[in-house]
């Protein structure tokens, strides 16, 4: 795991690197009531501080709410141990529950299965960049926070992409799939948003992905070269590919 004490914020998870979820748990939310942070109702309290009351209902509801979206999936790992590790809050961060249980959901699945029908040995990271952000009353874009400490320091982000850099070091190919994480952007807003050629629209290579990129409520998705997507995302780990991973 890579992870900033500052704002609380997991950068990204290596599968290789599970085994020390266990060890850093316990330091990483140091007196912050993490858990409490998850609740619908805490989560309408701290953004209507943010955006006001009445735009909170609006944003928080029963169905669109932020959930424990988790970096690397519990069924990404064999054993019993490394599948509890996975639900260490320093494997999460905030992730509207639409987007959880669309398109992050699927590209979980398809991505575990298309690596297992091609026989790739991949290394695969999962990860967050940026902060999404809400309109407030005046109609100002505002960075949503979980959490606010004793000096007004804001922590636990929402984050604004999560993505999967998924990548074959043996035949040095892989490729970023990237979403956004926001149901309530536009789509001007998602489209300018898309740092990079996507390579997953129309291209038979990706056919097995059975995800739905443009649907903003479930998470507006694109893939990217890994070269292209360090333009944007610079602590990805430094490797090197030659061509997209299929």
């Amino acid at each position: 795991m890579c992870g900033t004490n500052k704002t609380l914020k997991t950068l990204y998870s290596n599968l290789v690197l599970a085994d020390l979820i266990l060890q850093v748990t316990s330091t990483f939310y140091p007196g912050v009531p993490v858990d409490n942070m998850y609740k619908v109702a805490t989560q309408k309290e701290t953004i209507a501080e943010l955006v006001g009351n009445d735009l909170a209902n609006k944003y928080i509801t029963n169905r669109q709410y932020l959930a424990r979206g988790h970096l690397a999936a519990k069924t990404d790992f064999i054993y019993a141990s490394g599948q509890r590790a996975s639900f260490y809050f320093i494997n999460v961060a905030p992730q509207w529950q639409p987007f959880n249980a669309g398109n992050w959901n699927s590209v979980e699945q398809y991505l575990r299965a298309r690596i297992g029908q091609a026989g790739y040995n991949t290394v695969v990271y999962t990860g967050t960049f940026g902060v999404s952000q809400l309109r407030d009353e005046n109609d100002r874009p505002v960075d949503v926070y979980l959490y606010t400490d004793a000096n007004n320091n804001p922590q636990i982000p929402v984050p604004l992409y999560y993505y999967k850099v998924v990548y074959d070091a043996g035949r040095r190919l892989g490729t970023a799939f990237v979403s956004i994480n926001n149901p309530y952007y536009t789509e001007s807003e998602v489209r300018a948003l898309t740092f990079c050629t996507d390579h997953c629209r129309n291209n038979s290579a990706f056919s097995w992905l059975k995800w739905q990129p443009d649907r903003i409520d479930m998470g507006y998705s694109f893939c990217c070269t890994v070269d292209d997507f360090r333009r944007t995302v610079p602590h990805l780990p430094a490797f090197t590919v030659t061509g997209l991973l299929s």
